[in-house]
């Protein structure tokens, strides 16, 4: 928040990448758009509950650290192909975020990234890989 009580944006920190490896593996989910921020304010001179709304750009990661995190964010469909549900991923990391944050705009305003250092890639594919093959 700023000195005037708008919201910013809430970026988390990437994992340095030096610091990733085999034995865990980590990937950082990141999503950015258009959100509208809500907020209460109960002041003696306004009348109770009145809400506020900002429309605000917010940019918000999450670390995927394993292959069941990973499987949260990508499914397979019946040929085995991975599969992504982009609504379901921004609505739950907003949620996870603040519950004062909403998606607002359409989902095509809206980047959906993974990102991750190579041998923390060929982890998770080969999580992928063992999915696909076991159903």
């Amino acid at each position: 928040m700023t000195g005037d009580d708008t919201p910013t944006d809430e970026t988390d920190q990437l994992v340095d990448s030096a610091k990733a490896s085999a034995s865990r593996p980590t990937l950082t989910l990141r999503a950015a758009g258009p959100a509208t921020f809500k907020r209460r304010i109960d002041d003696s001179d306004h009348v109770d509950g009145v809400a506020i709304h900002h429309d605000v750009t917010v940019t918000i990661s999450r670390e995927l650290c394993g292959p069941d995190e990973f499987r949260e964010i990508v499914d397979l469909d019946q040929q085995g192909e991975p599969v992504v549900d982009r609504e379901q991923i921004l609505d739950q990391l907003l949620a996870s975020r603040n519950s004062d944050y909403s998606r607002a705009g359409p989902l095509e305003e809206w980047s959906v990234t993974v990102e991750g250092v190579t041998p923390d890639w060929k982890q998770f594919a080969l999580v992928l890989g063992k999915l696909s093959h076991s159903g």
